[in-house]
Parts: structure tokens; C-alpha cells; sequence
């Protein structure tokens, strides 16, 4: 699970490139060259560079003498334990800030476009389609996971060699300032804002605030750089004029230069519409259900229109897209369809799964299983409340979280019926109700914030089912 958390590069780096790089000292004898990086213990490799980072939950330090165990040849660290006090160490003042001066270092090395994907919702998918898009007919590196964040990001900005023609970067945030910092790190030439929803509210007073937030990344362009931002979206019109860059239009509006016309809706076998570009029209069929997810689909069609893709050549590489897991994945257990949309949650993307709940469980019994949707601030309980009076079409629903309670209490105001709803405080207590409510021939959505990882519950589902993960399918 942890296996994402590093780096590897063939070229490796000098000892003495690490510590000007970071602005470090070494301290014992320095390896003569480092392979890799890790900022999780379990992740070491032989010949990498473990960088203990402190943190809420546990502290890298107190992990240190592990990494070594595991072929670490030296540690960053912030401070020394007497554990580990015989090991080559490079101490500076703060890991996490050394790490990513490390990861600009290594960036500036080499002249290669770099493709900042952030928003509100549909980071990952449009990262994912872009670099579908654009492997095309370009070598590319992209992010993988969650690799987002201050700690990510560089993760996989260490892992360019110079021989990609593009790099893909997902940038998410928790406040202010976060996206400008990514920015520093990888100096992105082409941004994109997928949306501006309610996720993240917890750390901004409004909208407007949290759009200014994501406009660090359009912001952060330089002039020969391009911005592709959506074209329907009126908070991130009145902040186009920030831009240095020339922007890129995506959308189904009559201003969007990438646009898409004559959607389709083909149920469980995905969606379609027809792709128009500066360089002509195609027809592009997405093979995952979705109708939200046309809008990702165009701002991975216009990042490769910057980068000389005509529509032919996007619509071929989204005709093979798949979503990464516990992402819109349609799942058969137990007699049941399971949507699977797992990973995270926001009003926003709640509101899409449930359309696409319905499209593919039509003339089936309908019911879900939502968990708190976090991050959302003050506004938390009406968010929930107000998604919740949407559900009265549902046959069944399970709600875990106190949040989720909100969610339960709406929907009997929209119509559910009191008998239909289940809440759960645990994830024991979900598991049980979900067990006694699914029955063959239903069709359940599962969603939550990445708090609740609701996968594990399907796990457990899964293991005491009549069906084997092998028969699971699309």
C-alpha cells in the first residue's frame, strides 16, 4: 500500500548534489549515489534516501532505524535519536521544505512542459484522461495515486529523466497558498481548473475565496504558457483576466473553443458526444458511465490540442479510458450491481454518481450507501441535508457518520420512506445493515470522503460473498 511513496530515478544523485540542493549538512560518511527516494519506511529501497517528515499521526523519525533496515543508505532528518546517530544523515531545518527544494532542483534540470491539473472535483479523472491523451504520440510522466500534495508532488517531479516530453501533476489543497507552493516546485506551462465546488469549504470563508485559491496554478503561468479553464463556469470567467497566459476554453457553451455537442447517455456502457476543437469535430465514446464526465473528457481534449493532438487522435485514447479504482467502477456481488465510487465525496460529485446510480441500475431497485462528505466547513449539515432531499427515489439507504445523518434527514423530507433508512455510527454497524439489505437484483451506489475508506467495507463484503473478486466485472 505504501509502495507509491517514493521515487526512483535511474540517474540517481551525489551525495553532494542532495545537500546543496536541499541545503543540508551531511553528517557520517555520505552514500557516493542515491537511487531513491522515500518518504514512507515501507517504500525504501536499496541505495534510497528515507526523508522523515513529521506529521499528526506519526512522526518519520521513529522510523528512521527501520528504513535503514530495509537498505536505506542515508536518512534526512530534522534531528538526531541516539537509534540512529551512527548512520549517514543529512540534518536540515524542516524535511518537508527540504524535500521540495530538492524536487525544484531536479525539475529545473531539465526543459520539459509541465501540465498542473487542479479543482474542486475531477482532478484525478482529468489528470488520468490527459495522460491517456496525451501518451498518444508523447513520452510522458504522470502522478499516480494521490501523489498531490506537498510531499507527493515531489515524489514525482523526482522521477523526470529527461527523456519525457510532458509531465502530468495533479495539485490539490487545503488552504490558501498550497497550490502557489506547488507552483514554485514544478513551474508549470499549461494549468487547468477542472470546477469550483464545495470541497474545502472547511478552510475558506466563501467561493470566491476558494476560487482565488485555485487560480494560484493560473496565476503561476508564464506568458508562453496557456490556461485551459471551463468556460461554463461564471467564478472562474471573472478571474480569466489574471492570466499571463492566453487561456483555453473548454465547456458546452457557445464560448468554449473545445467544446462538446449531441451528448448521449448510453447507460451503463458510458456516454458519448461529439468533440469540436479548433482542428476539427469527432465523435468520442467513453466507455464508463457518467455524464459529469464529459467535462473532464474536454480538458484533457484541450490540453492535448495545445500539444498538436486533433480530435481523431483524442477521441482513440478516451475510447480505452478506465477510471483508477473505487472511481465510478461497476462491481457485480452477490447477485447486485455495485457502483463503486468510493474514494472521496462532495456535494458536487454525490450529485453526479447519483445520476449515474440511476442510468445504470434503471428498472432495478435502487439504494446506496453514503458516508460523511468532510471538508465542507460550516455549511457541512445543510450540504448534507440538501443532497439528502434528493433521495427519494431510493429503495434503501445507509448513511455512516454523523454528517451522513444530515444526508438521512433530508431524504425522508424528500420522500423515503422512514422504514427504507438505516444509519450507522460505525463501520461495523454499515457493514451489518448492508449485508442485511442487499439482495440480488439491486443496484447500490457507495460513496464517501477518503476519511471513511468505504472500499474496506466492500473488501469485507466482497470476502464473505457468493461471488469471488475474480468474477467481479464491468
Amino acid at each position: 500500500m505504501a509502495e507509491y511513496l517514493r521515487a526512483v530515478n535511474p540517474r540517481g544523485w551525489t551525495a553532494e548534489e542532495v545537500a546543496q540542493a536541499t541545503g543540508g549538512l551531511w553528517r557520517g560518511e555520505p552514500p557516493a549515489r542515491i537511487r531513491g527516494v522515500a518518504i514512507d519506511s515501507r517504500a525504501v529501497g536499496e541505495g534510497f534516501l528515507f526523508v522523515a517528515l513529521p506529521g499528526a499521526r506519526a512522526d518519520g523519525h521513529q522510523f528512521v532505524e527501520e528504513a535503514f533496515s530495509r537498505g536505506a543508505s542515508a536518512a534526512l532528518v530534522e534531528r538526531i535519536l541516539p537509534s540512529y546517530e551512527d548512520w549517514p544523515l543529512l540534518v536540515v531545518e524542516d524535511s518537508r521544505l527540504a524535500l521540495g527544494r530538492l524536487a525544484r532542483w531536479h525539475r529545473r534540470r531539465f526543459s520539459v512542459p509541465v501540465v498542473g491539473i487542479t479543482g474542486s472535483v475531477g482532478k484525478t479523472t482529468t489528470r488520468e484522461m490527459t495522460a491517456a491523451v496525451l501518451g498518444r504520440k508523447t513520452a510522458i510522466l504522470a502522478a499516480r495515486e494521490n501523489l498531490n500534495s506537498d510531499v507527493g508532488l515531489p515524489l514525482v517531479l523526482l522521477e523526470m529523466t529527461g527523456e519525457e516530453e510532458a509531465v502530468v501533476l495533479e495539485m490539490a489543497m487545503r488552504g490558501p497558498g498550497q497550490i502557489d507552493y506547488l507552483c514554485r516546485l514544478a513551474e508549470p506551462s499549461v494549468g487547468v481548473i477542472t470546477t469550483i465546488g464545495e470541497s474545502h469549504m472547511e478552510f475558506f470563508r466563501s467561493q470566491e475565496e476558494l476560487a482565488d485559491a485555485k487560480f494560484e496554478l493560473i496565476r503561476a503561468l508564464p506568458p508562453s504558457g496557456h490556461g485551459v479553464l471551463p468556460w461554463d463556469h461564471p467564478l472562474v470567467r471573472k478571474r480569466a483576466h489574471q492570466s499571463r497566459a492566453p487561456i483555453l476554453w473548454f465547456g458546452e457553451g457557445e464560448g468554449s473553443q473545445v467544446r462538446a455537442r449531441e451528448v448521449e447517455i448510453r447507460g451503463r456502457e458510458g456516454v458519448s458526444f461529439l468533440l469540436q476543437t479548433p482542428r476539427g469535430r469527432a465523435r468520442v465514446v467513453l466507455p464508463v458511465p457518467g455524464r459529469h464526465l464529459v467535462l473532464n473528457a474536454l480538458a484533457a481534449a484541450a490540453v492535448g490540442h495545445l500539444f498538436g493532438l486533433g480530435p481523431e487522435e483524442v477521441a482513440e485514447a478516451l475510447r480505452n479510458y478506465r477510471p483508477q479504482g473505487h472511481r465510478t467502477e461497476i462491481l457485480r456481488l452477490m447477485g447486485a450491481t455495485i457502483l463503486d465510487d468510493a474514494y472521496n465525496s462532495s456535494p458536487t460529485s454525490l450529485r453526479a454518481a447519483l445520476q449515474v446510480l440511476r442510468q445504470v441500475g434503471e428498472g432495478t431497485p435502487l439504494k446506496a450507501l453514503l458516508a460523511d462528505m468532510l471538508e465542507l466547513g460550516e455549511g457541512a449539515p445543510r450540504h448534507h441535508r440538501e443532497v439528502g432531499r434528493e433521495l427519494g427515489f431510493l429503495s434503501g439507504l445507509i448513511t455512516l457518520g454523523p454528517l451522513a445523518y444530515h444526508i438521512g434527514e433530508g431524504a425522508l423530507e424528500g420522500g423515503l420512506s422512514p422504514e427504507s433508512w438505516v444509519h450507522a455510527g460505525t463501520e461495523e454497524e454499515a457493514l451489518e445493515a448492508l449485508r442485511a439489505m442487499l439482495k440480488p437484483g439491486d443496484t447500490w451506489l457507495i460513496k464517501g470522503s477518503r476519511g471513511w475508506q468505504l472500499e474496506k467495507i466492500l473488501a469485507r463484503l466482497r470476502a464473505g460473498g457468493e461471488d469471488s473478486a475474480g468474477d467481479l466485472s464491468r
